[in-house]
């Protein structure tokens, strides 16, 4: 067969011939004329034990390389992967909580035994430090709690002297003046009770300043229980800035003191409307009233000279207010009545501590 299988290659012209057959290698290699040589070589039976024994060992050696990889793959959960996760659940934790536990450490490797330490002292220090601003917080807040109730008392001290010094002038242009420079006084010792409340600057509550504000200025008309001159009041739950609620308590005082002095001579009837609403991104404070108008308050027949200045003083007052807080106002009167509309965008006040 392996003689037949020569030939054939040589008969094709291939004149050397390399081969496996049987498990046997045979070269062929032709010398001269018909004459060929024809060399083999075979494995014996030691060659072919060595041979399986060999492969025995290094599929051996795979194996137990699969096993080493596996339990050094087990090995570093146990010992790495898991107190890793562990310390970072123990973060993730005291964020929320406050509270540091890093978990049992044993049969945990030294150097993350030590970043265990490491984090709770670190954690302690900011939990400490935390506690520390806490506490100082506090402390400021009922600090400038306690500076608006001085200023309030203040300015209460103030209205009420001026108040005093009111009685003693007999002119009453003059008198007129101090009352309104009293009202404007009261107008911010009343915003100062309201301006820092137990929850902060951010829980200002501006309805109830508002509501208490007018019925304030009534009383100091003589206005709060006749009903000769109806209040109708309507006010969102809008969060405004202490530096806004300033500028807001004057502008209402200034109209509405105007309103009830200038808009409703000879014991007339009506209503004045405050009003404080959400629309968008801005504000809009209106006061208006269904008197007179503020053409005929400026030049009212029989009317002071010092009554009609006092009117337009007050609207100077309330454009400069409005210009404090980047207002824009815009004023609509004629026969039924005066209105000024002020639209400025709402800036709510951050309380200090949450």
């Amino acid at each position: 067969e392996v003689q037949a299988h020569v030939m054939n290659r040589l008969q094709k012209g291939i004149l050397s011939a390399h081969f496996v057959q049987d498990e046997t290698y045979y070269s062929v290699t032709p010398l001269f004329r018909e004459l060929v040589l024809v060399a083999r070589s075979g494995r014996t039976d030691e060659e072919n034990r060595g041979l399986r024994l060999f492969a025995v060992r290094i599929l051996l050696i795979v194996s137990l390389l699969a096993v080493e990889i596996l339990l050094v793959a087990v090995a570093a959960r146990a010992y790495l992967v898991e107190p890793l996760e562990r310390l970072s659940f123990s973060v993730a934790e005291w964020r929320r909580s406050n509270v540091f536990s890093a978990g049992p450490s044993r049969a945990v490797p030294v150097e993350i035994r030590h970043l265990q330490r490491a984090f709770r002292r670190a954690t302690d220090r900011l939990s400490r430090h935390e506690r520390q601003l806490r506490k100082a917080a506090r402390s400021q807040e009922a600090l400038i709690r306690e500076i608006h109730h001085r200023i309030k008392n203040n300015l209460q001290i103030v209205a009420s002297l001026l108040n005093l010094q009111a009685t003693r002038i007999k002119e009453p242009a003059a008198r007129r003046e101090f009352t309104l420079i009293r009202e404007r006084v009261r107008t911010l010792a009343t915003l100062h009770r309201y301006l820092y409340p137990e929850g902060g600057i951010a829980a200002l509550d501006i309805g109830g300043f508002l509501e208490e504000l007018c019925a304030q200025i009534y009383l100091s008309h003589n206005l709060a229980t006749d009903g000769r001159i109806k209040l109708r009041l309507e006010v969102d739950a809008v969060p405004i800035s202490p530096d806004q609620a300033v500028p807001i308590s004057l502008i209402v005082s200034e109209l509405l003191n105007n309103a009830l002095n200038f808009a409703f001579p000879e014991n007339r009837s009506g209503t004045v409307r405050v009003s404080l609403k959400k629309n968008g991104a801005n504000c809009e404070l209106r006061i208006a009233d269904d008197g007179i108008g503020f053409e005929s308050q400026m030049h009212p027949s029989g009317r002071s000279e010092g009554a009609a200045r006092a009117a337009g003083l007050g609207l100077q007052l309330v454009r400069g207010f409005a210009r404090q807080m980047q207002a824009h106002v815009e004023m609509n009167t004629g026969e039924t009545g005066t209105e000024c509309l002020v639209r400025f965008e709402p800036v709510p006040a951050r309380r200090l501590v949450d």
